[in-house]
This record gives C-alpha cells, sequence and structure tokens, in this order.
C-alpha cells in the first residue's frame, strides 16, 4: 500500500488552504483520472486529517506512449522517468508540462516494469525481455547503460533498492524474489506465483 501511496503523491500537487485542500491532479497516459483520484483520496486520508478538499484536473500527457507501466521522479524533482513498455524503451517527460522532451534505452531494454533510483542517482530500470536489472547513469534527459545485474531471475518485473544497499527484484517466468548485494544474488525466495512488484515500506521490510 505505501508503494502506490508514494506514487500518488508523486502524480499529485497539494495546496492547503483553511478549509479545504486543493488537489492538482495530472493524468500520465495508461493511468486514469478515476485510478489516480482513489490514490489521492488514500493518500489524503493517511497524510493528514482532512474535512474537505477540491480536485481539479490540470493536464494530461500526450499519446506517445504504450502501455507505459512505471513513472518515477527524479531526485532533483526536475524530470519524470516512464517505462514506456510497448516501445521498449525510456521516456523522459517534463514534470510541469508532461511534455515528451527524451527518450533513452531503445535497443538496450525489451519491455520495461519498474524504474527505480539508487542511492548513487543511478537509475535502474527492471528489463523484463532481457531477465535483468538495466542500470543507467544519467545526464538530464540522457542515459547511457553503465552497467546490470542478472541471475536467478527471467522475465524480472518488480525491483526495489533497501536503504541498505541491496537490490530486489521479481521473476514473473521464475515464481520468485531475489536479493542481490554489489551485484551478486544473496538470498531468494521461490513458490511465488508470477510475482509483478516489490517495494520496501518504512520500517524496512520488502
Amino acid at each position: 500500500m505505501e508503494y502506490w501511496i508514494r506514487k500518488a503523491f508523486t502524480m499529485c500537487h497539494y495546496i492547503h488552504h483553511s478549509s479545504r485542500t486543493v488537489v492538482h491532479l495530472r493524468a500520465v497516459s495508461g493511468l486514469s483520472i478515476l485510478a489516480l483520484f482513489l490514490l489521492a483520496l488514500l493518500s489524503l486520508s493517511v497524510s493528514a486529517n482532512v474535512q474537505a478538499f477540491e480536485l481539479r484536473y490540470v493536464s494530461g500527457s500526450e499519446q506517445a506512449y504504450a502501455r507505459p507501466h512505471d513513472i518515477v521522479l527524479s531526485p532533483d524533482g526536475r524530470f519524470l522517468y516512464v517505462a514506456d513498455n510497448g516501445h521498449d524503451r525510456i521516456a523522459v517527460l517534463d514534470p510541469d508540462s508532461l511534455k515528451l522532451i527524451g527518450t533513452f534505452g531503445e535497443g538496450e531494454v525489451m519491455e520495461p516494469h519498474d524504474v527505480v533510483f539508487d542511492a548513487h542517482g543511478r537509475l535502474l530500470v527492471a528489463d523484463t525481455g532481457g531477465s535483468r536489472i538495466a542500470i543507467y547513469q544519467l545526464q538530464g534527459t540522457q542515459g547511457k547503460l553503465e552497467d546490470e545485474i542478472s541471475g536467478g531471475i527471467r522475465r524480472t518485473e518488480g525491483v526495489a533498492v533497501h536503504p541498505n544497499g541491496r537490490v530486489y527484484a521479481t521473476g514473473a517466468s521464475s515464481d520468485n524474489i531475489v536479493a542481490f548485494k554489489d551485484g551478486k544474488p544473496i538470498i531468494e525466495q521461490g513458490g511465488l506465483s508470477s510475482p509483478h512488484d516489490v517495494s520496501v515500506a518504512s520500517d524496512g521490510s520488502i
């Protein structure tokens, strides 16, 4: 649940007034207004004692994507990175206008699912078709494939970075979750059924 709450805060902007909270909601292609509205409600309910709020639609992105799956805001807040699953790439958007301002990963990733930053500011991409985690060093709207993490997982869909530095990934075809340290698999939990996603809670649990 915490994972989706964080996503709601990424895509919603809150303005607090004395008697109500105004939610400026930016739609992202592939995510419905209703879905984001429900996420906003959930975020508000757990983050503040809000008696009333107003929801305003601000803008939507252009229809330039194919099955966009995940989205993450850069640590400095300047860029949105979208796993453009159907186009086998990472799309870069301006967070204010939602305009497409760059892409990378073409010819390097296949059916990307999750995207997440590590402590070094690198973008980790769940490269589903490649059964790995592709690691990109970013320079604004451009990304350079710097490294990868693989082993023990097939059709990687979920990826998360723990504060202790471990990277966790789910294999949809291998039916497992694997923990990596320094790029090497160290722990595996099998017996799952096509695990799709993974996230780290505030208390460090997976």
